[in-house]
């Protein structure tokens, strides 16, 4: 799925990414969201993909290490960047991994 429509605002974005195969395997945000402050929550087997930091949106006005939440899915980038947004935490939780799902990896994962 394609999200091209820039994003705005401060509230969450929760992603639930639910399947490694079929059309629900992938969210990708197109759009420079640098209007969008919120946090961004993953949760599940898929990906989510950018080409841009400003795809995840502005740069938080202070210091928020849970800005980004990836609960077992993978963040995807489309192309080769640096993420240094100063105020940009990234959080990697397993607390939505069970035992019997193997295609969760504990605490996200990183693509290229």
């Amino acid at each position: 799925m394609y999200v091209y429509a820039p994003l705005s605002g401060g509230g969450a974005l929760t992603l639930y990414i639910p399947r490694t195969t079929s059309d629900m395997k992938e969210v990708m945000l197109g759009a420079a969201n640098t209007n969008f402050t919120g946090t961004i929550l993953m949760v599940g087997l898929g990906k989510l993909t950018i080409s841009s930091e400003t795809n995840l949106g502005g740069n938080p006005a202070e210091w928020n290490p849970r800005q980004i939440m990836m609960n077992g899915s993978a963040l995807r980038l489309a192309s080769s960047m640096t993420l240094d947004g100063p105020n940009r935490g990234l959080w990697l939780s397993n607390l939505t991994v069970t035992a019997n799902n193997a295609n969760v990896y504990p605490g996200g994962r990183f693509e290229s």
